[in-house]
């Protein structure tokens, strides 16, 4: 009889762990609200902040993640969240996220202190991979210096690349010099990945090709 009751008592237990693991997936695993919340609070560089990011590209190949976070910064809600937002925008590679992403460049072009969001906004248009933003950001590249851009001419001239795949560009660099951009393996792979999606969903392997080219080398082994 006791060891019946015991059965009884680990198979009740077992149940609970289930219901639990279950609750836990669906409202945190499952959850992108949440999963940016969880990416903000961690630090980049980190295996845990790349493991929640590609969670987030993970369950957003069947979802219409991208629209969503269009409506959150069209409404200018979770601010905080914004620069994340935009980087996942990109590598998504929804074309309808380009209105958006012009919207937010032209609200903060000028403003110093959104220096990374403007960043993130140049290099998501790159990733993106349509040609309708191509005269905007060739006219950047041009008017650089005159512009006062806050974005390096590099990311610009990059983003271009990423579109069009000539490596014809020149910005001045830091120290005032005429530099043709230089192309690296992860420019060269994320211009391979846009291309073999166009007209296509991305798959998630897809996307982490494409999100490498907010890392810096030594934070890519991080995620493997």
């Amino acid at each position: 009889m006791k060891s019946v009751k015991l059965k009884n008592k680990l198979i009740i237990l077992l149940i609970l762990l289930a219901i639990l693991l279950t609750a836990i997936k669906l409202c945190v695993w499952d959850n992108p609200n949440v999963l940016f919340r969880i990416a903000e609070g961690l630090d980049e560089p980190s295996s845990t902040y790349y493991l929640v990011l590609e969670r987030i590209y993970k369950i957003s190949v069947e979802s219409s993640l991208a629209k969503r976070i269009e409506q959150h910064l069209s409404k200018n809600e979770n601010a905080y969240l914004h620069d994340k937002y935009i980087r996942v925008l990109g590598v998504l590679g929804r074309k309808q996220s380009l209105y958006e992403l012009k919207e937010i460049y032209n609200r903060y072009q000028h403003d110093q202190n959104y220096y990374a969001t403007l960043y993130y906004v140049i290099s998501s248009m790159g990733l993106v991979g349509d040609n309708e933003i191509v005269f905007f950001l060739e006219a950047l590249l041009d008017r650089y210096k005159q512009l006062n851009v806050q974005v390096p001419g590099a990311t610009i001239a990059a983003s271009l690349y990423l579109i069009t795949g000539s490596t014809d560009y020149y910005f001045i660099n830091s120290s005032n010099e005429l530099q043709k951009l230089i192309l690296t393996k992860e420019l060269i792979n994320a211009r391979k990945a846009i291309i073999s999606s166009k007209g296509r969903g991305r798959t998630y392997e897809e996307m982490l090709i494409l999100d490498k080219i907010f890392r810096r080398p030594s934070e890519f082994a991080m995620s493997q």
